[in-house]
């Protein structure tokens, strides 16, 4: 609970909204229940039985929210390496199946944009078994994200500047053709959900472009990616 407001508290001080009564948009309201979060944590895990919950997961990533949205780089990346131990732990992947499985989908997306920011690989291994077509459209939106950490993982900055490095790269150089295959052979299976909606025409240089949920319009940024890298 008190991850959830002080990630909701975040929310608000950033929003700047006007129709927001000042007793109820205390800035101090956010880091407060954040520390306070951190300090149950700290407590809760001397217990067993919590470090391999489902509320540890859910907990460490609202607070990796949190950090994300607080710009705090340090704070964020300790805890989405924090989450992604505690999931190992757990055997906890995108087919876990319930709290365990949304918990780590919501996670990878994290971990693919802060990946994306630092030119480093994603931290997750795990690839996915089934087909497209045991696939709902929720799946497919989840392997969009899965096609995007490829993406990353393969813009990545080499580890180090040695010739071996270099020579790594040279020699998955047809890996940018392979990932465009992949995300073909997704579009395939995807229905009309994951297209643009018809809006208006903007005098804007990038005409923003509408897709219904959100998360079905990942497949947009994932072709992007791998073409302008």
């Amino acid at each position: 609970m008190k991850a959830i407001l002080a990630l909701s508290a975040q929310h608000l001080k950033r929003q700047k909204t006007q129709n927001i009564p000042d007793d109820m948009n205390d800035p101090n309201l956010a880091v407060q229940y954040y520390y306070e979060t951190l300090h149950y944590v700290q407590t809760a895990l001397q217990y067993n039985i919590y470090a391999h919950s489902e509320e540890i997961l859910a907990t460490a990533l609202v607070i990796s929210t949190y950090e994300m949205l607080d710009e705090s780089d340090s704070g964020w990346q300790r805890h989405l390496k924090g989450v992604f131990w505690i999931q190992r732990s757990q055997d906890v992947n995108g087919a876990s199946g319930g709290l365990r499985q949304a918990v780590w989908w919501a996670w990878l997306r994290q971990d693919v944009w802060e990946a994306f920011r630092e030119g480093r690989r994603c931290y997750s291994f795990w690839s996915p078994v089934q087909d497209y077509q045991q696939l709902d459209e929720s799946d497919l939106a989840d392997r969009a994200t899965y096609l995007l950490k490829l993406a990353v993982n393969y813009c990545a900055n080499p580890t180090d500047g040695s010739s071996a490095g270099l020579q790594s790269r040279i020699d998955e150089a047809d890996h940018a053709d392979q990932l465009l295959s992949m995300l073909d052979r997704w579009k395939s299976f995807s229905s009309e959900r994951f297209r643009p909606l018809p809006t208006a025409q903007s005098r804007s240089i990038f005409q923003p472009l509408w897709i219904h949920p959100p998360k079905f319009g990942q497949c947009k940024m994932l072709r992007l990616a791998i073409i302008n890298h």
